[in-house]
């Protein structure tokens, strides 16, 4: 298996990620807009990318898996770096994997963005939550304490004997 397959599973893997991270992006104005309808489309759309994702993965480490062990290598587990070392046209591969990796860097950061705005979003809606429901204890019917100054407890108007 060529290195070539490689290359292009790593630039298909690149590719995917820039889609993911325009979701992403796209994520963080509709949860600035409170848009639940549009976010739930989204996440829809952002699950079929990390599919095919995982699947491209899974794919490239298998070819990667091939390659080294059909060049000598036997690595307990695959590496694009293990390939560059092999390869003739190291600087492709050096050039696409640094793109996989600024990709997934930038897709990462706005990630940890998106869960503070929507940590912040349950805390607004949480706080609202708690200002609306009243406190329970100022409903209930609390006994008059004994006074403990006083030798007499005080008296109800309700005789109970009665």
């Amino acid at each position: 298996m060529p290195a070539k397959t490689i290359l292009e599973s790593v630039k298909e893997l690149t590719s995917l990620h820039e889609g993911l991270h325009t979701i992403a992006l796209q994520k963080t104005e509709i949860v600035k807009k409170g848009d639940l309808d549009g976010l739930q489309s989204l996440l829809k759309k952002e699950n079929l990318y990390i599919k095919q994702i995982r699947q491209t993965e899974g794919k490239l480490v298998q070819e990667t898996q091939t390659f080294l062990e059909k060049n000598g290598a036997f690595p307990d587990s695959p590496s694009l770096s293990k390939v560059i070392e092999l390869v003739e046209d190291k600087t492709s591969f050096v050039t696409e994997k640094t793109k996989l990796e600024t990709q997934i860097e930038a897709l990462r950061q706005q990630n940890l963005l998106n869960q503070d705005l929507l940590e912040q979003s349950l805390q607004f809606v949480q706080m609202n939550l708690e200002l609306l429901q009243p406190d329970i204890d100022s409903f209930n019917y609390n006994r008059p304490e004994v006074n403990q100054e006083s030798p007499h407890p005080k008296r109800s108007i309700f005789d109970s004997n009665a």
